[in-house]
């Protein structure tokens, strides 16, 4: 069997179909392998299952909306096969359910409690089970276990009771839990809070709250305490290292919006922290992401290497930057966010300058003016009128950043840092201004290359620490955000035309080509680690009839304020609009006062109120 080939004419003119159409290659090629090589089992089986059912039958349909009638035949023809593997697949998963089931053995967690009245037998924990989750050295609390039970905490509270256990944390006083820690660490010193938390679980068979074993730490050994954060703390850092202008380029998300369907994704410049490209978007898709990168591109002209971290919204940068400058070079240089502090340093002042008060603002009308930042259409509203106003703030930023001097650069603005640095050093191969430079990279390992960037090779300490934005020891940043580990591509790449001449070792013949095409996209998703963190989605119910109604009304509101959308003075605290909202802020949520100017803030809310009233009116006469 073979996997159909695309028709000559698409093979050869889009970049993004014949990308797309080598994922659904290899996802067929690989599922065939591993069936042929007898290697599976279940979860193996039902892992290519899934891939089938979700991304493969989502990437036809979106290649069906693009091109239509004329790929129908493909379109069908690699429906079928894929029908046809997973039909397959799921046969062989009942065989080996068959072959594998006598030899597993799965813990009964319920029993069916019959009282002799109609109705339902009544759904019981187990003995096991409750012997378990009573017992000390499960660190569950009782929500968490009853949320891996899926039963109400109060369900499971009740059956601990009824069963003799005790549903809450032991009774000891503080005196004697001082007296078990310091003894704890007579025998061992070194021991923290991790160690000696297990120590009276096991030893004891004590369940104690972590505040109450931290404080008893802290009384017992301060000088220990002490001691132990400082070494905790102290973050190993390499020595950041950029040899000249637009060598390596950082690339990043900032989440702070995303509750409200925005996300602001944004590239830096390592050597003068020049910002190149900031923009906010309403969704997190590889390909906008790359469109955010290619208009960088545009503006000040291709970098040599890019640092990102392990999201796949970054997938289609990655792939753009190794079809530009060639592969095994590190042309994207992967890695956790903590290693990646030029951009999230920026994101702090980001905050400071005007994501806060954004942020602070949409609170205000969720509270005051009815937003519910679970309805899909506020979220449209939303973004109707105010996602030009947060790009024109980014706007603002960026020039604002790229002017203002820097105290530790010798205060030199970024722009001044980037010509500074392009007349000393070059830039990498490009026509930026007439500056070239041959690669002090070039014959280097991708690791070899870290390493003289600054960014030796991670520990896994580093990983678990990537959930958080780091700052230049000035200040962290309000942290970020992350998700789950599974494969993404669902994206629409869309690679922009470059000129030939940039494909630097772009193989030439089209066998060639396709190898080559295979091994960049396996190399991307081999260092993906999370799927592009999903942003709530934002629809209108309204037709293109209604749209046009919906401004043309809008616009006819002028300074006119609705009744009962807290926005007229009769419905205020004391007839005073309030001026400043409280901001939870950094990794503390340290309550924080921020300011919206009246003359600014509220006309907004009023935007917000008539646009609401105006919507809500067409859908009322639709009915």
């Amino acid at each position: 069997m073979v996997f159909p080939a695309l028709p000559q004419h698409y093979s050869l003119a889009s970049s993004s179909l014949r990308l797309t159409a080598h994922e659904l290659y290899n996802i067929w090629a690989t599922t065939t392998d591993m069936l042929q090589s007898g290697n599976y089992n279940h979860h193996r089986i039902v892992a290519h299952m899934n891939l089938i059912s979700g991304k493969v039958v989502s990437t036809l349909e979106a290649i069906d909306q693009q091109y239509g009638a004329p790929l129908h035949d493909w379109i069908n023809s690699v429906s079928e096969m894929m029908h046809r593997l997973w039909e397959e697949l799921q046969v062989h998963d009942n065989d080996v359910n068959e072959l594998e089931t006598p030899d597993i053995q799965y813990m009964e967690l319920f029993v069916n409690k019959r009282t002799g009245r109609r109705g339902r037998p009544s759904k019981q924990l187990s003995q096991r089970a409750l012997e378990w989750v009573a017992s000390p050295q499960c660190g569950l609390t009782v929500t968490a276990a009853a949320r891996l039970f899926n039963l109400h905490r109060n369900t499971l509270t009740k059956q601990l009771k009824a069963a003799g256990y005790p549903t809450r944390y032991s009774r000891i006083s503080n005196t004697q839990l001082k007296k078990i820690v310091a003894t704890t660490l007579k025998d061992q010193p070194d021991s923290g809070m991790v160690y000696i938390t297990g120590h009276i679980r096991s030893r004891y068979q004590l369940r104690v709250q972590r505040h109450r074993i931290r404080t008893a730490i802290h009384q017992a050994d301060p000088i220990g305490v002490s001691m132990r954060r400082l070494g905790a703390s102290k973050i190993v850092r390499g020595k950041y290292h950029v040899s000249r202008p637009h060598a390596l380029w950082h690339i990043d998300g900032h989440h702070k919006l995303i509750q409200w369907g925005i996300v602001i994704h944004g590239v830096i410049d390592g050597y003068s922290r020049k910002i190149t490209g900031l923009r906010a978007s309403t969704n997190n898709r590889a390909s906008t992401v790359l469109e955010m990168f290619v208009n960088a591109v545009t503006n000040h002209g291709p970098p040599s290497r890019v640092r990102g971290d392990q999201g796949g919204e970054n997938r289609d940068v990655a792939v753009f930057m190794v079809l530009l400058r060639g592969n095994n070079r590190g042309s994207f240089m992967w890695g956790s966010s903590i290693r990646n502090t030029p951009i999230e340093r920026t994101w702090v002042e980001l905050g400071r300058r005007f994501v806060r008060q954004w942020k602070a603002f949409f609170q205000r009308l969720q509270r005051l003016h009815l937003l519910d930042s679970n309805d899909k259409l506020h979220l449209w509203i939303l973004h109707y009128l105010f996602l030009d106003a947060i790009n024109n703030d980014c706007n603002s930023f960026v020039q604002d950043w790229n002017s203002h001097p820097m105290l530790k650069r010798g205060s030199r603005s970024p722009n001044e840092l980037e010509m500074e640095g392009m007349i000393k050093h070059g830039v990498y191969r490009t026509e930026i201004k007439g500056f070239e430079f041959v690669d002090e990279c070039e014959g280097l390992t991708e690791e070899e290359t870290k390493k003289f960037y600054g960014y030796e090779t991670e520990s896994e300490s580093d990983r678990s620490r990537d959930s958080g934005d780091e700052s230049e020891g000035e200040e962290h940043s309000e942290g970020n955000d992350s998700s789950g580990e599974e494969d993404l591509e669902g994206d629409g790449y869309s690679e922009p035309s470059l000129p030939e001449a940039q494909h630097q070792g772009y193989p030439a013949n089209g066998e060639d080509e396709e190898a080559y095409l295979n091994s960049i996209s396996k190399d991307t998703d081999d260092n993906i680690r999370h799927p592009p963190i999903e942003v709530p989605e934002a629809t209108s119910p309204l037709s293109g009839h209604e749209f046009k109604r919906f401004v043309k009304r809008f616009n006819a509101m002028d300074g006119r304020e609705p009744v009962g959308y807290g926005i007229r003075r009769e419905e205020w605290d004391d007839g005073v609009y309030p001026a400043t909202e409280q901001l939870a802020v950094g990794r503390a949520s340290r309550a924080t006062t921020i300011h919206l100017p009246d003359h600014i803030w509220r006309p907004r809310a009023r935007k917000w109120a008539q646009a609401l009233y105006v919507i809500r009116k067409i859908i009322r006469d639709r009915r």
